[in-house]
């Protein structure tokens, strides 16, 4: 990488590293890129309401319960009603997809060790401290 490389052109780089990667993807051929971040919105263990996938994706309530019925439909999620209160409904991982969600999950996380394991301890501590003010808002 040269000097004259602006911290855009950087990102830029370390997000096609990252791309690059994800192209071995095991779901990426089964799963659109939205319907993947609902998987890691909701995680394996967890619930969400479609509220919050809406608000999550930055799209219409009405076009996430499109797409969690498509992904209802092939058995990658499922709906859940609140013990509580009937009315409410969660969106979760259903069983056959969780095993393969957790494999993606672990293999995402090495290969991002992979890729930062370059920095020193300091480095990654800045990092951290750098990441967390630019997503905070």
């Amino acid at each position: 990488m040269g000097t004259h490389e602006n911290l855009y052109e950087l990102i830029m780089g370390f997000r096609r590293k990252i791309m690059e990667n994800a192209k071995k993807n095991p779901l990426k051929d089964e799963l659109t890129l939205s319907q993947l971040e609902v998987l890691w919105f909701i995680g394996p263990g967890g619930k969400r309401s479609m509220e919050s996938i809406a608000e999550y994706l930055s799209i219409t309530p009405p076009s996430a319960t499109a797409m969690i019925a498509k992904m209802e439909k092939r058995g990658i999620v499922k709906r859940v009603r609140d013990m509580e209160d009937k009315r409410i409904i969660f969106i979760s991982l259903a069983g056959k997809i969780k095993k393969r969600f957790l494999a993606l999950r672990e293999q995402k996380a090495r290969l991002f060790e992979k890729l930062v394991s370059k920095l020193s301890h300091a480095d990654r501590e800045e990092l951290k401290r750098i990441i967390k003010i630019i997503i905070t808002d």
